[in-house]
């Protein structure tokens, strides 16, 4: 391997290891040194495999080298640590212009506590009887009724405010109680007062008109804050 290629290789692994963090190991082999088990030239953050600079490579790299047959790279697989550590790892063979494999740029990422957490989750999120289908919910009331039918044909469940001051809301709240007494709180005062009583005139985009004390008094949607009946006791 020569210098170029190396210095190229070592700023490569340093920018991965600083990207992925210490879970992520970096090792370069050079296959052309003197001694094939003392084939590491370069490592960052070896505390993940247990390896240092002049260890020799993995026994998957052994065999494939010693296999006699061409040696392919190795993307995303599984490999152990002697304490344990189970790693996702990508081999590439650096090859000189003969195709012959000179070196090893290996990426080992320690998945240990990502596959602990994960079964974790796994048996958080498992239901008691794994052969159950999800069950589906209703939308609304009226679809859980017709559901379970406990009343003979098809219907719809309604709630309405119980109380006489409820609050309108929708066009046709306005259109219900149109000439019923109503009260309009603002956002902001107006003539020093933000509430104001009367009767309920129309109602347009948003827009209420009332006969407050005999005169059209009308208020715009952006300064109205509420608008509900009026409840005197």
């Amino acid at each position: 391997m020569d210098a170029s290629m190396l210095e190229f290789l070592l700023r490569l692994a340093k920018a991965l290891a600083a990207q992925f963090g210490p879970s992520c190991e970096i090792v370069i082999h050079d296959l052309k040194s003197n001694d094939p088990d003392s084939s590491i030239v370069a490592i960052e953050n070896g505390h993940v495999s247990g390896r240092k600079l002049g260890d020799g490579p993995s026994h998957v790299v052994l065999e494939a080298l010693n296999s006699g047959g061409a040696v392919e790279d190795r993307l995303s697989y599984l490999a152990k640590t002697a304490d344990g550590k189970t790693l996702k790892s990508t081999t590439v063979y650096l090859r000189d212009e003969h195709q012959q494999p000179i070196g090893i740029f290996s990426i080992n990422y320690d998945i240990t506590l990502m596959l602990a957490m994960e079964d974790s989750l796994r048996q958080f999120t498992a239901p008691k009887q794994p052969e159950e289908a999800p069950e589906p919910i209703a939308q609304n009331v009226s679809d859980l009724l017709d559901e379970h039918d406990p009343i003979e044909g098809s219907y719809t469940f309604e709630v309405s405010s119980a109380g006489a001051d409820r609050a309108l809301k929708k066009p046709e709240h306005f259109e219900q109680f149109q000439g019923s007494e109503v009260e309009v709180r603002l956002y902001r005062p107006r003539e020093g007062r933000k509430e104001f009583v009367g009767v309920l005139r129309s109602y347009e985009d948003g827009d209420v008109t009332l006969n407050v004390n005999g005169a059209e008094t009308r208020f715009t949607k952006q300064e109205i804050a509420l608008v509900r009946l009026y409840l005197r006791v």
